[in-house]
């Protein structure tokens, strides 16, 4: 018996003993599926194990040989570029009256004296853009000299210039009343053209006219006269106070205390903090020697004042298209505005050392200050005042000083304002209008004084932060 019989029986005999275990239901097979079963049955076992060891290798070769294969890229549409929304700065609410800004500014330190005076500059600067130069810083001796440089002056809407004079222009509006009822004057342009008149012939004759009318003003309105006290304090012992009848006879009027406005609106939040620097426009004083009214104290409110007024007047009469009066007139190319040292320098004079390493920092970032100027500025207090005030214009020209306020930032409620109209405003000061209350509530300041015996009204305390903040509070 060859093997091949051998293999058959033995597997025959293993089906046989395995099938009785098995617990599942023989099948009956048809003759169809038992002839095509039937060659697998009858390969041989050689070529059993050969199919089996091809069939092996072919899949233990395909698993080492076979690369990971990783997914591809997904294909993305390539992303139009976003556009930017340009930041559109809304138009500011109120109207401007000047949109341009100042490039050339003037800073003139003003002085009533007798010619040829010592104590008045001439200070100019220039923006470029690039730089800010002082082109000019130099004592001037007359006043003439003033008026004849600015009636030459190159100016044009494009390249305007702003000028600045340290005077007042004006005077209180209850004072305007009084002009209106005795010499019929009833606007400020009125005015200042009837102080040139008077000042015509004879400068000391025509100051001594309007310390006359300044004189009626404060006698105008005075305090009533006192009831003397149970105890007889205000009883005098003086015989020449007596009258024929034993009446006690009445103080004289520039004996008694008045009560008429002696500041304009624009000095009331100053007189505080700025304090001798603001003093009374009307600056006159009794002489009982001369038995008349003269000025006292600071010449830019009494003598200097007058004879800015009437310059002012011949400006605009040599230059009536292209010149105004800031704020009685909407600026032009050619500006000329007040103001107040005080604002700028807040009343220090710094010494050569400090205002050297001061100058020096404004020269950091692109200012151009020559040595003149400097030099002028560390020897004299009026041309330090004059070359800080420049510069102080020039930064809130810029708005690098935010506590103060250019032109373009007065709307039109203040140049249709009649008290604006009248009394002036001083340049950097903010401004808002009043309201009707504020006009009714409004009580006059005076040089009245408590009476004895009895406790002024105390006011509410006011709280501020700082100095610099009330010098842009309105006035009330």
């Amino acid at each position: 018996m060859n093997d091949l019989e051998q293999t058959e029986e033995k597997s025959e005999q293993t089906s046989v003993q395995e099938s009785p275990q098995q617990n599942e239901p023989i099948q009956d097979l048809s003759s169809e599926e038992l002839t095509s079963q039937k060659p697998v049955l009858d390969a041989t076992p050689a070529q059993e194990v050969l199919e089996h060891d091809t069939l092996a290798v072919e899949t233990s070769s395909e698993e080492v040989a076979a690369p990971r294969t990783r997914r591809a890229p997904k294909s993305r549409r390539p992303r139009e570029p976003r556009e930017k929304k340009a930041n559109v700065r809304k138009p500011a609410l109120r109207p401007q009256r000047n949109p341009n800004v100042f490039k050339h500014i003037i800073t003139i330190s003003w002085s009533g004296a007798r010619e040829p005076v010592d104590d008045m500059f001439w200070a100019e600067a220039e923006n470029d853009g690039a730089w800010i130069v002082v082109n000019e810083f130099e004592r001037i001796r007359t006043r003439k000299e003033v008026l004849d440089r600015i009636v030459e002056l190159d100016v044009s809407p494009e390249k305007p210039c702003l000028i600045a004079f340290d005077f007042n222009f004006s005077y209180p509006t209850q004072f305007f009343d009084l002009l209106k009822e005795k010499d019929n004057i009833g606007d400020w342009r009125g005015m200042i053209s009837q102080v040139r008149e008077d000042m015509k012939k004879n400068t000391d004759d025509g100051l001594r006219m309007w310390v006359e009318r300044l004189g009626r003003y404060r006698e105008s309105k005075l305090e009533p006269p006192r009831a003397p006290d149970e105890r007889g304090r205000d009883r005098s012992k003086k015989f020449g106070d007596w009258g024929w009848n034993f009446e006690r006879k009445g103080a004289e009027p520039h004996e008694q205390r008045s009560l008429a406005e002696r500041y304009r609106r624009t000095d009331f939040p100053l007189r505080m903090p700025a304090g001798t620097s603001t003093m009374s426009t009307m600056n006159i004083g009794y002489n009982k020697l001369t038995s008349r009214y003269e000025f006292t104290g600071n010449e830019k409110r009494g003598r200097g004042a007058l004879a800015g007024m009437a310059m002012l007047d011949r400006i605009l009469d040599a230059r009536p298209v292209d010149a105004a009066v800031w704020p009685m007139m909407t600026p032009k190319p050619l500006t000329i505005v007040e103001v107040l040292p005080w604002l700028y320098t807040e009343g220090a004079i710094l010494d050569a050392k400090k205002l050297g390493e001061l100058l020096q920092n404004y020269e950091d970032f692109g200012w151009e200050i020559p040595s003149q100027a400097r030099d002028m500025a560390a020897k004299n207090p009026d041309a330090q005042r004059a070359l800080m005030t420049l510069l102080g214009m020039v930064k809130t020209e810029l708005r690098s000083d935010h506590r103060r306020r250019p032109i373009r930032d007065y709307d039109s409620s203040m140049y249709d304002d009649p008290q604006v109209k009248l009394e002036g405003w001083i340049y950097g000061l903010g401004y808002r209008p009043r309201s009707d209350n504020e006009r009714d509530s409004e009580q006059d300041q005076s040089e009245n004084l408590p009476e004895p015996g009895k406790k002024p009204a105390r006011k509410p305390k006011k709280i501020i932060a700082s100095v610099k903040e009330e010098s842009l509070v309105v006035a009330d």
